[in-house]
């Protein structure tokens, strides 16, 4: 009976870290980046960390404008919140995965295999492209 219980807390911590993980502190722009964002597939050199960036895409209205966007491999891109919520971007099968407060902007740099990947919000999309979510073309 005490593994029982010990189960059950254990899963009640977890879920409760889960939510916390999941929502907004409130607290001014708390953005995080995950380590440098590189793809599983991409090549075995890092990009350079401090480029310029080529491109800018806003999270707004609960949608990515632009929804395509074409760029280089280690090009980097200034990501926008416009929103009054917390968006991610998230590359699947990559270590892109950036969480950005309301009103938070920043840097990502795209180390990325070339060709055509979906990016989508975490919260608010889905990996298959669908919801808020977009496509990137890396040449």
């Amino acid at each position: 009976m005490a593994n029982k219980w010990r189960w059950a807390a254990a899963a009640g911590v977890l879920a409760l870290g889960l939510v916390a993980a999941a929502c907004d502190g409130g607290g001014g722009n708390d953005n995080q980046t995950t380590a440098p964002a590189t793809s599983a597939s991409a090549e075995s050199s890092a990009c350079p960390e401090g480029g310029a960036s080529v491109a800018t895409l806003k999270q707004v209205n609960f949608s990515f404008d632009p929804k395509t966007l074409s760029v280089s491999r280690c090009d980097t891109i200034t990501l926008t919140n416009e929103d009054a919520t917390t968006h991610t971007f998230t590359v699947p099968d990559s270590l892109i995965n950036v969480t950005n407060s309301q009103g938070g902007q920043q840097d990502v740099t795209i180390d990325l295999a070339p060709g055509e990947h979906i990016f989508y919000c975490t919260i608010h999309g889905h990996p298959d492209g669908t919801g808020m979510a977009g496509t990137i073309t890396v040449t």
